[in-house]
């Protein structure tokens, strides 16, 4: 759908009609909001799988509450130089580590 969205652009545009660029764009957003549900769906069956009873918006919102810290230490001896820094995830609670290891999310986030 995004290439046939970027076609229809073009053509909108070499015949001037703002229908047709209007409707590329509509074209854009239904791709993109297609995409999204079947991500939706596809977390929602891997939480069914793994015996996770939680509505899709619970979880998304659970999900999206789990964050990244990242922990900037100054150059060892006080010297001028890059300074170290360590990224980790913040202290989850008991729902958010099931969803994080029902997904298998720990290859994806640093320092777990």
């Amino acid at each position: 759908m995004p290439l046939l969205a970027a076609a229809k652009r073009r053509v909108g545009l070499r015949l001037a009609s703002a229908a047709t660029v209007s409707e590329s764009a509509q074209n854009l957003v239904c791709a993109y909001l297609s995409v999204a549900l079947m991500i939706v769906s596809l977390i929602a069956r891997e939480l069914r799988h793994a015996g996770i009873q939680l509505g899709p918006t619970l979880a998304l919102r659970l999900l999206s509450e789990i964050h990244e810290t990242t922990l900037v230490y100054p150059a060892a001896g006080g010297r001028q130089g890059r300074p170290r820094t360590r990224t980790q995830l913040a202290d989850m609670d008991d729902s958010q580590r099931q969803l994080f290891d029902a997904l298998a999310l720990a290859g994806l986030a640093p320092g777990v």
